[in-house]
């Protein structure tokens, strides 16, 4: 799930944006093992920071600073002993990675 707020985006980049949503749901649709679907491929440079916005038993959502989108992640990409400390408003410092499902958390860290 990608949610973003539109508050204080140029239409040029809400385009993007909208753009991009529009070819993450394509690729859902592919008919590939699911391995390869949630395979990690497209690393973005940098980290981000935000807060966990909900916490399940395997996954979570964390609503990143600035533009409130939310990025999905996997229980397998954080530490143990992160995951135990790990609750709905944390403060989070995490990269973002693309599959074919959508961008995704990883290398979480609490702040």
């Amino acid at each position: 799930m990608w949610r973003s707020s539109q508050k204080g985006l140029d239409q040029n980049r809400l385009q993007r944006i909208k753009t991009g949503h529009s070819r993450i749901r394509q690729l859902k649709q592919l008919r590939v093992p699911l391995p390869t679907k949630f395979q990690n491929k497209y690393p973005l440079p940098g980290q981000y920071k935000g807060r966990i916005a909900q916490l399940d038993t395997h996954n979570y959502y964390i609503e990143r600073e600035g533009d409130g989108a939310w990025i999905y992640g996997r229980r397998d990409t954080v530490p143990p002993a992160v995951w135990a400390k790990l609750m709905t408003g944390s403060l989070v410092k995490f990269g973002v990675t693309f599959n074919l499902t959508g961008p995704s958390a990883f290398d979480l860290e609490l702040v």
